[in-house]
């Protein structure tokens, strides 16, 4: 299109065609330019991009609408066009209180686009909608968001492992980290959707930086758990014990249903796995043994307080009790898993394969195109494990 430096004198004076219509395009903004029809009539039009499709919008006619509104409004029609927002489609109504925020958030956002949206969902709940949910959404704070992630961050019983609902860690350094994504998360989907000026938490960081956690539980740690884990009796000690012999993580082995095993193979669909692929996780003979002590009760799930009605949950409590039992309280769940993949590597399995066992996302262009299961090679790594736990918990 050829480019024209439109003015308020160029386009007053500027001449209709003898016939059709004549388009002169602007050159300080792309997209939007002046059409002229032979009748006399002057109108101003704006191309942009929805979905990948092409729109040309008319924005209004000369001189009801001047060149400086005209191209002002042109650009936040394409301002809102590049951020995926469709310009044509009425701008949303701001929400009233941040409780409104996030519940647009989530169900807009969260719950389309992110397996995880209930984690998201609790974390808003617990944290945010407790403190501002009665608030407008531009009267939080940055200090106010910085009184909440050090608030969070020492909330006391975190070490301990508190778990809100949806599995969300209610305190912690950890717990703090979470939160601030998904605040900001929501206050950036708020400004992309306009229903938000600001975003208090864009540069808000939380006081204390989780570390990464490396504790592997010696053969007397665990000797001590899995006895503490057989006087918790069904359903929390089985589930505890299967993490050790299988080093899965802690809620897809809770939510584990009946129907997932077939012989000496569990097989996790892509729903439940934290992956988003489906994992295939061979049985050795101690996981099998476990398995086989478990009441096979009406509904599908294998642990249940509610005769398989529902899955486990409540693990901190658990935790407690086992504690208690095992006279031993620096560790965590996830510490089981680490340590498994520790013991397979110490006998020999090579990282690749454990890395499949826990079902971690393989690496390199090749990974995309290998679709082979390895059940072998995990049934031969967590039957030497199996050995190898049994030797430890009746030594």
């Amino acid at each position: 299109m050829p480019k024209q430096n439109l003015t308020a004198a160029f386009v007053e004076k500027v001449k209709p065609p003898a016939e059709g219509r004549a388009e002169y395009w602007d050159a300080l903004l792309p997209g939007f330019g002046l059409r002229v029809a032979s009748g006399g009539t002057k109108s101003w039009c704006l191309f942009y991009r929805v979905n990948g499709k092409q729109v040309r919008e008319t924005l209004g006619k000369y001189p009801a609408l001047g060149l400086a509104d005209a191209r002002k409004l042109a650009r936040e029609r394409a301002d809102r066009a590049r951020s995926g927002v469709d310009p044509r489609k009425p701008k949303a109504a701001r929400t009233r209180t941040v409780a409104d925020l996030a519940e647009a958030f989530v169900e807009q956002h969260c719950k389309p686009n992110n397996r995880s949206w209930k984690s998201q969902e609790s974390q808003l709940e617990m944290h945010v909608l407790s403190r501002w949910g009665h608030m407008a959404p531009d009267r939080v704070t940055k200090l106010d968001v910085a009184q909440m992630l050090q608030e969070v961050s020492v909330k006391r019983g975190a070490r301990s492992g508190g778990i809100g609902r949806a599995g969300v860690v209610s305190g912690g350094p950890v717990a703090a980290e979470n939160v601030l994504k998904v605040l900001r998360a929501m206050y950036n989907w708020g400004l992309d959707h306009d229903l938000v000026e600001t975003n208090p938490a864009l540069r808000a960081k939380p006081p204390v930086r989780p570390k990464a956690r490396d504790r592997v539980l010696s053969d007397d740690e665990v000797k001590a758990i899995w006895l503490a884990a057989g006087a918790l009796g069904y359903p929390f000690g089985h589930w505890t014990r299967l993490l050790l012999a299988t080093g899965q993580r802690r809620s897809e082995v809770a939510a584990m249903t009946w129907d997932e095993i077939d012989g000496d193979v569990w097989t996790l669909p892509r729903e439940r796995t934290k992956a988003a692929r489906a994992h295939v996780v061979p049985l050795a003979p101690i996981a099998a043994n476990i398995l086989s002590e478990c009441p096979r009760q009406s509904g599908p799930y294998v642990f249940s307080t509610t005769a398989g009605a529902g899955h486990i949950r409540g693990f901190s409590k658990a935790k407690i009790e086992l504690d208690a039992a095992a006279c031993l309280t620096d560790w965590r769940y996830h510490d089981l898993r680490r340590t498994a993949a520790t013991g397979m590597a110490a006998l020999g399995v090579v990282e690749d394969i454990i890395g499949r066992v826990l079902n971690h996302a393989p690496r390199g262009v090749t990974a995309r195109y290998n679709r082979y299961t390895y059940i072998e090679e995990k049934r031969v790594a967590l039957a030497a494990w199996g050995e190898r736990l049994g030797e430890i918990v009746h030594d």
